[in-house]
């Protein structure tokens, strides 16, 4: 038996598609993430007051709601949506990353 090669398959979504498929349910993970845990993490970690974390809860979430607006306008008049999406995602990462290291406690080392 002979193999037959097979015309090569074009695929059916340009490749930048998988990368903003990926790049939203990482946005959603993220987002739910936070939501889920924030305002115990205001009130225990941080010691808020319960109302001030929840207007930091709302505010947090107003932009979150608001800056994809912005991010838009920026998109449509500026940079292009794929570049805007690399910034934008970028600026997510980097965000996530200061949220982690500033929830690490200080290493209590020893006095010498």
């Amino acid at each position: 038996m002979e193999k037959v090669d097979e015309p090569n398959k074009k695929l059916k979504y340009p490749v930048g598609v998988f990368f903003i498929v990926y790049n939203g349910l990482s946005d959603r993970f993220a987002y739910y993430g936070i939501k889920a845990v924030l305002i115990l993490y205001l009130t225990k970690m941080l010691l808020f007051e319960e109302d001030k974390a929840k207007e930091t809860y709302h505010l947090f979430f107003m932009f979150c709601t608001l800056i994809p607006v912005f991010g838009a306008s920026i998109a449509d008049s500026f940079v292009g949506k794929f570049k805007t999406i690399l910034i934008f995602t970028v600026i997510y990462i980097v965000g996530n990353a200061i949220l982690v290291v500033a929830a690490i406690p200080p290493l209590q080392l020893p006095q010498t």
